[in-house]
């Protein structure tokens, strides 16, 4: 790779990094959580308008309720989990947010390995 396509690769990874953070990602969750729930609703309505949209198929009307199910499913998973990590793992919010946002982006940035446990340094 050479010098100026090493620096690009830099400048382009750096954006999308800085929107792995917690408050972030909690609120895509969030939004993608309202959006679901709002989907749900008119999918609830059950006056046909989905069904017309997907020009009369079933299966596909099927395959959307699925799907927004699950999407909503899994958001609610992640809220607990994140939840009880909190609870049971992290003396405040905070201290869960930094490590949260510290992790991601050195695991997700390729900035380091996790290849083990140290027992001398304590530490991965």
């Amino acid at each position: 790779m050479t010098k100026s396509e090493h620096s690009r690769a830099l400048r382009y990874k750096r954006p999308a990094l800085a929107s792995l953070g917690y408050e972030t990602i909690y609120s895509e969750l969030d939004s993608i959580q309202e959006t679901c729930e709002e989907v749900q609703w008119h999918m609830d309505e059950d006056d046909g308008k989905l069904l017309n949209a997907l020009d009369g198929d079933d299966e596909a009307v099927w395959e959307f309720k699925t799907a927004f199910a699950d999407l909503t499913a899994k958001t609610e998973e992640i809220y607990a989990v994140t939840e009880q990590l909190k609870r049971d793992c992290f003396h405040s919010e905070e201290e869960f947010e930094r490590l949260f946002d510290d992790c991601t982006v050195a695991l997700v940035g390729n900035r380091y390995e996790v290849i083990g446990y140290d027992t001398m340094e304590e530490d991965y």
